[in-house]
Formats: C-alpha cells, structure tokens, sequence
C-alpha cells in the first residue's frame, strides 16, 4: 500500500524555517539526519504522513539547502523577509497569506522537529477528514504540540495579531474550537542547541 494514499488534498503544510538558529551557533536545519537534512526530515515526515504540498518559509539570508524528501511532494519557498527582526508569528503570518485559495486547511510544523511521526500526521489528516474542527491539535499524553492544523477561517484572524503576539492568543480564544487528537507518545523535542542535536541524532532513522 502506497503510504500517500491517505493524502488530504486541500491540506498544505507550512513549515516554520526563518529562524535564526543562535543557540545552535550555524545553520541547523542543515545539519545531517539520517539520509536527509533535520528540514528534510519534517518534510519527509509530512510526505509519508499523506501530505502532498509543503510550503516552507525562509528567511532569504540565509536559505537552507534543498533537503532529500520524498519525490512526490511538492515544495514551494517563501520568503520571510522580516525574520531578522521578528519571531514566528510573523513566518506563520507570511506563511498563511502565500496560501492557494484550493487550500482548506494549513498543517504547521517548526522545521527543527526532525523526530516527528508520519503516524502523527496521518492522524491529524484523518480528523481533518472526519470532522471540520477549526483547530485540530495533537496531545501529546495531554501536553498540546506540534504539528497543528487550522482551518481557513481563521486564517485572517491570525494574520492581524499583534507581531508581538504569538498563536496561543487564538488557541485560547477558539479553546472551544479545538479538537484533540490523542497521540500516545511524548511530544516530539525540537532541536536548539549542539547538545541537543548530539543526544537525539541517534535515535535518526
């Protein structure tokens, strides 16, 4: 069985690759993970989870390299010409407004969580199937983590938060509006430091 069979076609990721990488001291979406990149990791995750088109937003200073992935993903760069100065927000922000009108739901994932499951992302496909939840988020043995899922609707509420805000403003307000997938694991670590890049690398498949 093809493992892409499970593709959602109005979902697109939208990973999260502008930032600065300071506490790692170089590029760390770069560094080596398995047969790929930590980027090319996420990716590959999103492909083999049943995401067919990856959005990936950038800083242009400082492009990451083209990572190994799946083939038959299709990948898109977009620019976050502001990241020297701001946080993630404004790349979700940039990320969401560069957004097809074809595209129903946006799946977000920082680009330093090269331990994410497809499993994970086939679940969250799968709610998205079966429900219409504004909001569909893993729980990680009821911690909230990444990746997360948001409709539509309530893309342009996120695009006018203060760039000093973050997105748990619309978590918070739309609390009612979440729907949960239940993820029997801890939540995936993201990777700021050598240290942390050293005692996970590892566990890369």
């Amino acid at each position: 069985m093809n493992p892409n069979n499970s593709a959602v076609e109005n979902v697109i990721g939208l990973v999260l690759a502008a930032g600065r990488s300071a506490r790692m001291g170089k590029p760390k979406l770069d560094l080596p993970w398995g047969n790929t990149s930590i980027l090319g990791a996420v990716v590959s995750a999103m492909g083999i989870g049943g995401v067919r088109s990856v959005n990936i937003v950038i800083n242009p200073l400082r492009k990451p390299a083209i990572p190994v992935y799946q083939p038959d993903i299709k990948i898109r760069w977009i620019e976050n010409k502001e990241a020297e100065i701001n946080d993630m927000l404004v790349s979700i922000q940039i990320g969401l407004m560069a957004m097809p009108d074809s595209c129903n739901y946006a799946m977000i994932c920082p680009g330093d969580l090269p331990t994410i499951s497809p499993t994970t992302i086939k679940a969250l496909l799968e709610a998205a199937k079966q429900q219409s939840s504004e909001l569909i988020i893993p729980s990680y043995r009821m911690r909230r983590g990444h990746p997360w899922m948001v409709k539509r609707n309530l893309w342009q509420e996120i695009i006018r938060l203060n760039k000093m805000d973050n997105v748990r403003t619309i978590f918070h307000t739309h609390k009612n509006k979440i729907f949960y997938v239940n993820i029997d694991s801890d939540p995936p670590p993201d990777i700021d430091t050598p240290e942390d890049y050293q005692q996970l690398l590892p566990h890369s498949g």
